[in-house]
């Protein structure tokens, strides 16, 4: 188990020189400081996923009451179902774009 930890401890040694910030990167903002944390990490993966949008629609509803709530979510799924069915020369809707045009 000593052998192991001795070798563990050589590996990250070995690797620790490419974890240190490159004087040369210091230019580049994005290179230059590594003070990012956990919630940092977890709110740019959010929005890089979701879209601030879809983050701020809980507090809009909020605001604007439960009428709002409920005309979102009926126009959309009125939108969805007529996706989803034939129109009169027999084709199904690829987008939305294609409901309202």
């Amino acid at each position: 188990m000593k052998r192991v930890l001795i070798n563990m401890k050589g590996y990250l040694e070995e690797v620790g020189h490419l974890t240190k910030l490159n004087p040369q990167d210091a230019w580049l903002p994005i290179t230059e400081s590594r003070n990012g944390n956990a919630h940092y990490a977890a709110f740019h993966n959010l929005n890089a996923g979701v879209g601030f949008q879809a983050l701020v629609l809980p507090v809009a509803f909020a605001y604007l009451g439960w009428y709002a709530i409920f005309s979102y979510l009926f126009t959309t799924l009125h939108y969805i179902l007529h996706m989803f069915k034939f129109n009169e020369i027999g084709q199904h809707f690829c987008s939305f774009c294609d409901i309202w045009f």
